[in-house]
C-alpha cells in the first residue's frame, strides 16, 4: 500500500525550501533485530505537495518452496548447498537445521544486530560471514536488491542506544552491502516511528504551537524492547524540535524471548512426555542449537494464533477463556545426534500462554529472570529505566506511542496505560503498520533530505551541559538549544584558567562534563598539564554538540603549543547507556581462551574458574557446570571448590538432591573447610528441611565457627521454633565480628543479618552505614585523580 504524505502535515515552514527541478526517490530501511523492511519513497515536481511512500513486497527465495512474497523480511542469513539464503528462505532452512546438522553462527546467523559494535566473531563461518557487520551486510545487500533505480539517499535506522562503535560498525555494513552511508543517514528508530506516525496521523498527536509534550515511545520488537523519552516542542512558527531525554534498550526482551519461553516451557516438555523420554534427556547444546531453532517457529506461530483469537474475543466484549487453545495438527520430525523424535500436534492454552507471560509483566520483577535459553524480564523494566533517567514521573508522559509486532499482544496496551495514568496510548491501525512504521518512517525523513537537503526534524538539547570549575559550573550548552551548536561548523570557545603553579611536575587537569540540572557526570578524565605550568595560565576549551548528539571536547594550551591537546568525542553525553551485551562478549573470549589449548595448566584453571563464575552470573548455568565438570576431570583429586560451585549452579537449576550430594563430597574432600556443610545448611533450611539444616551447621562448626554460621545456626532455630537455640547462637555470634570496615562484602551481609535478629540498633547503624560508604566509594571509583580549573 502506498501512503500520499501531505508536505503541509509536516513539521515544516510553508516556502522554506525551494522544490528541485527533478523526481526524486530516497530509501529508508528498518534493519531489525528479528525483522527487516525496506521503504521506498518518492516526489515528483507533477505533485509537489506530497511525497509517495510505500513498503516494498520482497521476494524471498527458499530452498524447497519457490519464492516467498512480503514486506518482513526476516533478519537471518543462512548458508546451505553453496548458496547464501536471506529473509524467509533463511528461516525455513533454521527450523530444519536439526536435520540437517547446521549449527549457529556457522551456517545460519540471526539477532546479530544486538552484537554490532563489539569484537564478536564467528570463527567457524566461512569467509565474509565471521563478524555482525558483514552479516548485516548481506542482509542490506538482500534488501537493496529489491530497489530497482539508484535512490538520491538512503537512511538506516538503529536503536536510540547504539553508541559510537555500534554507528560505525552499521555504517560498515552498508559498505559491506556495496552502497555508501555517512552517520548522518542513520536514523533512531523511536524518531524514525514518531515521524511516520506524525506524518500518517497528525490528528492523533497535536501540539499546539509554541507548546511543549514528552512522548514515550514504547518498541516492543521481536529480539528488543526499546523505549526513548522524547521532548517535543512546536515554535510559534509550527516547526517541531525533538530532544532525547532518555533511552533504555534491553536487547533480551521482545516477542523471541516470550517464543524460547514457549520452546523451553511448553514445547520441548511436549516433546520428552510424547516420546516417553527422562527430564534432562537433551542437554545445552542439543536445546540450544537443534531443538530451540526448529521449535521456534511453531512457537512463535501458536502465540500469534493465540493473541488473535484472544484480540477478536475482546474486541466482541468476550471474557478470557482458560479453555482457549491453539493448535497445530501434524507431526513435526526432529533428529538430535542421529536419533529421530516426533513432536504430535503441538499446542498453546491461554493458561500455558498466561503462564509464559506472567513475568514479562510481573509490575515487581524488575530484575531479569534469565538462562543459557531465555530471559524473562518485565516489560516495565527498561521503561521505568528510561522515565527515571529522563528526570520525568510516569505522571508527567503526556503520549506513549506503541511500536513493533509484539506489541500486538493485548496485555501490552493494558498494561502500560495503567502504568502511565496521564498519558493518551497511540497505536497503529493495524499489526502491519506497527512493524512496518520504522522504515516508513527512515522513508519519510530520507525523501525530504532527497527533496530539501535538510533535516526533516530540529533535535534540540533538553538540559545544560556544562563544565565543572572551583567557581562552579561552566555552560557549553544551554538546555533549549538547537542542534547543531554552534550553528556553523566551527566549535565554541570558552577560556579556563590553570589551578596552581607546577614548575617540576605534570600538573593532573580534571576535566568533568556534567548536566547541569543534576550534576550527573557525564565525562570525566585527567588531562596532564607539562611542566612548568603558571598559576592563572589560559587553557582553551573547544566545543560543538551536533545533531547526532555527539560532544565534541577539545582543550589546548596557547601558552605551550607543543603541549599535545586533550581531544575528546563523547556519545550521546545526556542518554548515554551501556553496550548490553558486553559480558557476554566478555564470556565468550574466555570461552575461546579456555578451549584454545594455548594455556598453561594454573592459568587454565584460573580462567576455567572464572569463565563458570561470569556464565553463572549471565545465567548460562548449564554452560558454567559443563565447564566446572571439565575442570574437574583434570584434577587428580576431587576439588572441593569446583564440588561446591557446582552444587551451587545445580541447586539454582532446582535439583537440590544432587546438590546436596555434591556438597558432601566437596566436605569429604576437604575436611578443614566449612563452607560445604554451610552451604549444605542453607540448601536444607531453604527447603525447610530443618532438622537435616541443623546437622550440616553444627558440622560445619565443627570445622569453622565464625559469625555468619552461628548466625545461620540461629535463623535455622528459629525457623524450628526452637527459640532457646536461637538466642544461644546469636550470643555466640556476637565475639565473633571483627569492625564492619574490614569485612568482606559477603561477612557484611551476614553481620546485617545478625544485628537486625539480634535488634542491635548500633551494629545496625555502624552496618549500614558501612553499606552506604562502600555505595558510595562504588560510585565514585570511576571519578580521576585531578584539580578542576
Amino acid at each position: 500500500m502506498t501512503n500520499r504524505i501531505q508536505i503541509s502535515s509536516l513539521p515544516i515552514k510553508s516556502g522554506a525550501f525551494a522544490p528541485p527541478s527533478d523526481q526524486r526517490m530516497a530509501v529508508g530501511i528498518d534493519l531489525g533485530t528479528t525483522n527487516s523492511v525496506v521503504s521506498l519513497g518518492t516526489w515528483n515536481p507533477s505533485d509537489p505537495e506530497a511525497f509517495h511512500i510505500r513498503c516494498l513486497e520482497v521476494e524471498q527465495p527458499t530452498a524447497e518452496a519457490g519464492d516467498h512474497i512480503g514486506t518482513l523480511v526476516p533478519s537471518i542469513v543462512s548458508l546451505a548447498a553453496e548458496k547464501t539464503y536471506v529473509g524467509e528462505g533463511a528461516k525455513r532452512l533454521v527450523a530444519s537445521g536439526a536435520s540437517r546438522k547446521s549449527r549457529r553462527n556457522r551456517d545460519f546467523f540471526f539477532e546479530t544486530k544486538n552484537e554490532m559494535g563489539t569484537d564478536r566473531r564467528y570463527p567457524q563461518a566461512p569467509e565474509g560471514y565471521r563478524t555482525p557487520g558483514e552479516i548485516g551486510g548481506h542482509v542490506l545487500k538482500f534488501l537493496m536488491g529489491s530497489v530497482e533505480d539508484e535512490p538520491n539517499t538512503v537512511v538506516v535506522t538503529v536503536p536510540a542506544s547504539f553508541q559510537v562503535a555500534q554507528r560505525h560498525e552499521t555504517v560498515a555494513a552498508a559498505a559491506h552491502a556495496g552502497f555508501d552511508l555517512l552517520r548522518t543517514q542513520l536514523l533512531d528508530e523511536p524518531l524514525a516511528a514518531f515521524i511516520d506516525f506524525l506524518a500518517t496521523q497528525p490528528s492523533r498527536l497535536s501540539i499546539a504551537p509554541g507548546s511543549s509534550c514528552n512522548l514515550l515511545v514504547f518498541d516492543f520488537g521481536g529480539g528488543t524492547c526499546d523505549i526513548a523519552v522524547l521532548s517535543l516542542m512546536r515554535g510559534a512558527d509550527g516547526m517541531l524540535a525533538v530532544a532525547p531525554r532518555s533511552i533504555s534498550r534491553f536487547h533480551r526482551l521482545g516477542g523471541g524471548d516470550i517464543d524460547a519461553a514457549i520452546v523451553y516451557d511448553v514445547l520441548i516438555p511436549q516433546l520428552i512426555t510424547q516420546n516417553k523420554l527422562p527430564p534432562r534427556t537433551f542437554g545445552f547444546a542439543e536445546k540450544r542449537n537443534l531443538l530451540e531453532p526448529a521449535l521456534r517457529p511453531i512457537a512463535e506461530a501458536l502465540k500469534i494464533g493465540l493473541c488473535k483469537e484472544q484480540a477478536r474475543r475482546a474486541s466482541l466484549g468476550l471474557a478470557p477463556d482458560p479453555e482457549l487453545k491453539r493448535q497445530f495438527p501434524g507431526r513435526y520430525t526432529l533428529t538430535v545426534n542421529d536419533k529421530t523424535y516426533e513432536l504430535t500436534s503441538p499446542v498453546l492454552s491461554e493458561k500455558a500462554l498466561a503462564s509464559v507471560l506472567q513475568p514479562f509483566f510481573d509490575r515487581n520483577m524488575l530484575a531479569p529472570r534469565t538462562d543459557e535459553y531465555r530471559t524473562a524480564r518485565s516489560i516495565f523494566a527498561p521503561m521505568d529505566d528510561a522515565i527515571a533517567r529522563s528526570g520525568l514521573t510516569h505522571e508527567e508522559i503526556d503520549f506513549c506511542l506503541m511500536v513493533g509486532g509484539s506489541s500486538s499482544i493485548p496485555l501490552v496496551v493494558d498494561a502500560l496505560q495503567a502504568t502511565l495514568p496521564r498519558a493518551q496510548v497511540l497505536t497503529f491501525d493495524n499489526a502491519d503498520a506497527r512493524k512496518e512504521c520504522v522504515a516508513r518512517g527512515a522513508a519519510i525523513a530520507a525523501t525530504f533530505t532527497a527533496v530539501t537537503g535538510q533535516r526533516l526534524i530540529t533535535p534540540f538539547c533538553f538540559d545544560e551541559i556544562a563544565l565543572l570549575t572551583q567557581d562552579g559550573p561552566r555552560i557549553l550548552v544551554s538546555a533549549g538549544q538547537h542542534l547543531p551548536f554552534p550553528a556553523q561548523g566551527a566549535a565554541a570557545e570558552i577560556e579556563l584558567r590553570a589551578p596552581r603553579t607546577s614548575t617540576d611536575e605534570p600538573l593532573p587537569l580534571r576535566v568533568a562534563v556534567v548536566a547541569s540540572a543534576d550534576g550527573r557526570a557525564l565525562f570525566d578524565a585527567t588531562w596532564p598539564l607539562a611542566a612548568p605550568v603558571r598559576a592563572g595560565e589560559p587553557l582553551l576549551v573547544q566545543h560543538r554538540l551536533d545533531a547526532d548528539q555527539e560532544l565534541h571536547l577539545k582543550l589546548l594550551r596557547p601558552e605551550m603549543p607543543d603541549q599535545r591537546p586533550m581531544d575528546a568525542r563523547i556519545d550521546s553525553p545526556l542518554t548515554h547507556v551501556q553496550n548490553p551485551i558486553l559480558k557476554e562478549v566478555e564470556a565468550e573470549k574466555l570461552e575461546r581462551l579456555v578451549g584454545s589449548g594455548s594455556l598453561k595448566p594454573a592459568e587454565q584453571e584460573q580462567k576455567a574458574r572464572e569463565l563458570a563464575g561470569l556464565l553463572d552470573e549471565l545465567g548460562q548455568r548449564e554452560k558454567a557446570l559443563a565447564t566446572l565438570r571439565s575442570l574437574l576431570a583434570r584434577q587428580r583429586a576431587p576439588d572441593a571448590g569446583i564440588l561446591t560451585s557446582m552444587a551451587l549452579i545445580i541447586g539454582k537449576l532446582g535439583d537440590n538432591e544432587e546438590a546436596c550430594r555434591l556438597f558432601e563430597q566437596a566436605a569429604d574432600a576437604d575436611r578443614e573447610w566449612g563452607g560445604p556443610l554451610f552451604n549444605l545448611a542453607l540448601n536444607h533450611r531453604a527447603r525447610q528441611k530443618f532438622a537435616e539444616a541443623m546437622k550440616a551447621i553444627d558440622k560445619a562448626l565443627e570445622r569453622e565457627s565464625h559469625g555468619p554460621a552461628y548466625t545461620l545456626k540461629a535463623l535455622i532455630a528459629k525457623e524450628a521454633k526452637d527459640t532457646r537455640q536461637q538466642q544461644a547462637s546469636l550470643e555466640a555470634a556476637a565475639p565473633r565480628w571483627s569492625a564492619p570496615r574490614g569485612m568482606s562484602d559477603w561477612m557484611l551481609q551476614w553481620y546485617t543479618i545478625w544485628a537486625r535478629e539480634s535488634g542491635d540498633d548500633i551494629a545496625i547503624r555502624d552496618a549500614e552505614q558501612e553499606r552506604d560508604r562502600r555505595r558510595r566509594a562504588q560510585a565514585n571509583r570511576a571519578i580521576p585523580e585531578g584539580e578542576l580549573p
